[in-house]
């Protein structure tokens, strides 16, 4: 069954040979398959995926309404999700004066994964104003594993004299 287990309450009820699987949380009936229940002496496979909604400890139990003696069979279910988390430092760079047309010396961003799972690296974009005015090389790749770290390399370069402002933007997603 490909359902998330959070705090999920599976039940299969048998109706003659065949039953009914429901699979019922704390916001009602999540899915149900109509399926066979084997015969006296055989055996069934029951198959459970653990695909967690959030970080941390999970728990569900898994339960078997049935006609045998001590009905309904339980059994523990437990995972641990997992998800990636950002941090990058320093927070702001501060390019100063630069002549217009000229490039900055590069100054650097180390952005690390302090989750516990890879975070898929899907674009670093400068957003607001100027953006033309920045430019950046990253030895980031296309993931960061958890616990390790990348470093962002940004230049400026202005078109015009005067502030200017901009940022980094990196989006990433969670690889399980």
């Amino acid at each position: 069954m490909g359902n998330r287990l959070d705090f999920l309450h599976y039940t299969f009820l048998q109706a003659s040979r065949q039953g009914l699987c429901g699979l019922s949380g704390r916001s009602g009936t999540l899915g149900e398959q109509l399926i066979d229940f084997p015969a006296a002496g055989a055996k069934c496979t029951i198959s459970v995926t653990f695909t967690p909604a959030a970080s941390g400890a999970r728990t569900a139990t898994l339960s078997i309404a049935d006609n045998a003696g001590g009905s309904p069979q339980t059994l523990s279910l437990t995972g641990t999700g997992t998800a990636p988390a950002v941090s990058l430092f320093p927070t702001s760079l501060s390019f100063g004066s630069q002549p217009v047309g000229t490039t900055s010396t590069p100054q650097t961003i180390t952005l690390t994964n302090t989750g516990s799972a890879t975070l898929s690296t899907t674009s670093l974009a400068f957003t607001r104003t100027n953006t033309s005015d920045f430019a950046q090389t990253d030895a980031c790749g296309s993931s960061v594993a958890a616990g390790a770290h990348c470093t962002i390399a940004v230049m400026f370069t202005p078109a015009a004299s005067g502030a200017l402002h901009g940022h980094t933007q990196h989006r990433g997603q969670c690889q399980r």
